[in-house]
């Protein structure tokens, strides 16, 4: 499992298993009974339900039982619908004072009804490109990570790897406890694991996912070399 109030970054290149390894967070949080809020500006929220009941839940009934909390930073930047009676929509993410103060009640509001929460962000990358006040996102992204640290959260931010300059992934890191990395060769996909403790390995190891399950090489100890 991932370590109590930790900020981890998930990177990797467009449709790695770092969605499958957010998803699976996502439902493994709800059947501990523990409550997430799921954060989206890159995609529709009924994208998200429908990877979520392909793993075997009811992503509707959860909503219900106020377990899961859906944000929605996409739908009106796009000028589309969302029908989640019970989601939050919110716009104007580009302007980051009103996106943090927002995230912040929101999160107050889960925390105080529930006493926990655990956070998936999809995606900084988005975040990034939306963003008005581009050269302030570092302070954002400190403040933003530090709330959710201080308020015993356990987030992951998922981010699409070689479309910035690698200082700004480098910068990233500096604001979370650790990070897994995806990377492809071929037909196979890899990890590893960085800045978090009792690692296994901190190699690449090769994975194998699908739509429920993701088996990490490690217990094979096939690495790349």
């Amino acid at each position: 499992g991932y370590p109590r109030s930790s900020n981890i970054l998930l990177s990797g290149p467009p449709y790695s298993s770092k969605f499958s390894v957010a998803d699976k967070f996502i439902v493994s949080s709800l059947k501990e009974s523990y409550p997430v809020v799921v954060v989206s500006l890159d995609q529709p929220i009924a994208d998200i339900k429908a990877d979520l009941t392909s793993m075997g839940i009811s992503p509707d009934s959860f909503e219900e039982t106020g377990l899961l909390k859906f944000v929605d930073a996409y739908s009106k930047s796009v000028q589309m619908d969302n029908n989640d009676r019970n989601a939050v929509i919110l716009e104007n993410v580009g302007i980051i004072s009103n996106f943090l103060k927002s995230m912040d009640q929101i999160c107050s509001t889960v925390l105080s009804k529930s006493g926990k929460y655990r956070m998936v962000f999809f995606s900084l990358t988005a975040w990034i490109t939306q963003s008005s006040e581009d050269k302030n996102f570092p302070k954002a992204l400190q403040h933003f990570s530090q709330r959710r640290k201080m308020e015993g959260s356990t987030t992951l931010y998922l981010i699409e790897d070689g479309i910035f300059q690698r200082s700004l992934y480098e910068n990233m890191n500096y604001f979370m406890d650790g990070s897994i990395e995806f990377r492809s060769e071929a037909s196979v996909e890899y990890l590893r694991v960085r800045g978090l403790k009792d690692v296994q390995s901190r190699d690449w190891i090769e994975i194998v996912h699908n739509k429920s399950e993701l088996t990490l090489g490690s217990f094979e100890l096939k690495r790349i070399r």
